[in-house]
This record gives C-alpha cells, structure tokens and sequence, in this order.
C-alpha cells in the first residue's frame, strides 16, 4: 500500500513537473507562436515589398513636381496621408515586432516601435536620424518633429472620447507617444486608426480602430502630434529632397 502510494506520488510529481516544463516553453516561444497565427482583423494584406523602393521614389517624384509647381506645402496634408496609408504603411502591415528590432526592409528582420515610426517617416521622405530619434522617449521624439501648437496631451479621454477627438480633427497624421509604446494615428474616409509594431499579441505591425485599441485604453499616459497640420513639419518634408543616409 506504501509503495503504491508512494508510486502515485511520485508520477503526480513527475506530471506537475512536466506541465510546469511546457508552461514555461510555451511563455518563452510566446511571440513566435503568436506571430504564426496573426489576427487578420487587425493584421491586413501586405503589398509586395519588391516593390517599396519603387514607391518610395515615386514619393519623392511627387515631392518634386509639386515642388516646381510651387505647391504650398499646407495644402499636401491629404496627399501625404494617403501617400503615408498607401505607399509606405502598407508595405509594413504584418512585420514581425522584436524589442531590439531595427529592420528598415518591410517583411523583413523584426521592428520595434519607436523604430517603425522613425523608418516609415525616413523612408516617406521626412528629413530625421532614424536610429537616434527611435532611442528617444515618445513625447521627446513628437517634439523633435512637431511644433508645441500641434502636440495635445490625451490622457484623461476613454477610447471613445479619443476616437471622437481625432475624428473632428479630420484626415491626416499623428504620432502618438503612450506609457511605454509609440505609434501613428491615421485618420481617412474609413476611420481613425492605430498603426504600431505592436509588442502584444499578434506581435507585429497592426491596424486597429482607435476605439477598439485596448493598448491605447490601457495607456495612462496619451500624447498626440499631428504631423500633417504642422505647416513647418510639412515644409520640412517638401522640400527634403532625398532620403537621409543615416542609419
């Protein structure tokens, strides 16, 4: 009877044990088995990234011949949104997030937020130090590219409210520093969104509904700068006539 007892004992051990095992194997491989399975709610189709240079210069073309036309640069802010949704996000979309990642091909290598945000804008055409500016807190790196007029703190408004104050504002770009994240709000016809390489499940850069954004709902802390109504950020961004070459 001991001896069975004993036995029992022994193989409950050896299961707990072995559950415990798995557990922590399946918290450590967490991102790379979320990133197997993304949420395609929130993970949309991707254009071909054979294709990005190709967009890219086809941005600075624009840039060019809205520059001999002698375009105002605060009349571009439509044009840079839709050139930002179509010509360079949407590469992105489905990019797997790493902490430490640096990628600046979409579809490739892994990218952290702050870095997301600093490579599409660099690749845009906006003049910026990609890395240096990445390494920066989210409201340091809004100010280094958006005047005070243009930056308003959001801490205090529910999802819904949130939604509702970039909705009035109408189409155009944000960047939005949270507790410990960044990202872009992009506001069209369809909607305000959150487009962020996301460091929680699916583990990869996203589009999601502002109001549905259980990052941004969670966040104590919410400040926006909206690129595309800063007539000196639009400026800047017209006139940069190639991308930057650091890294």
């Amino acid at each position: 009877m001991r001896i069975f007892q004993l036995t029992r004992y022994l193989l409950f051990t050896l299961l707990a044990l072995a559950i415990v095992v798995m557990g922590a194997q399946l918290w450590h491989k967490r991102v790379w088995l979320a990133q197997q399975f993304p949420d395609t709610k929130v993970v949309p189709e991707h254009k071909d990234p054979r294709q990005y240079p190709n967009s890219m210069a086809q941005i600075q073309q624009s840039k060019k011949n809205w520059r001999a036309q002698k375009i105002p640069a605060r009349q571009l802010s439509g044009s840079f949104t839709q050139m930002f949704r179509d010509d360079i996000l949407a590469y992105w979309y489905g990019t797997a997030w790493g902490f430490y990642g640096t990628s600046e091909t979409p579809q490739s290598g892994t990218i952290a937020c702050g870095y997301f945000v600093t490579t599409t804008l660099r690749d845009m055409g906006v003049p910026l130090n990609r890395s240096a500016l990445a390494q920066k807190p989210s409201e340091a790196m809004i100010r280094a590219l958006v005047q005070p007029a243009y930056i308003q703190n959001l801490s205090k408004q529910t999802s819904w409210e949130l939604n509702s104050v970039f909705l009035s504002k109408g189409t155009g770009v944000y960047i939005i520093g949270l507790d410990t994240h960044t990202g872009f709000i992009l506001v069209d016809e369809t909607g305000a969104h959150f487009i962020h390489s996301s460091g929680a499940f699916p583990y990869r850069v996203i589009k999601e509904p502002v109001a549905q954004s259980s990052i941004l709902a969670q966040s104590k802390y919410r400040v926006a700068g909206q690129l595309t109504a800063d007539p000196q950020f639009m400026q800047r961004w017209l006139n940069f006539q190639t991308n930057p070459t650091t890294p």
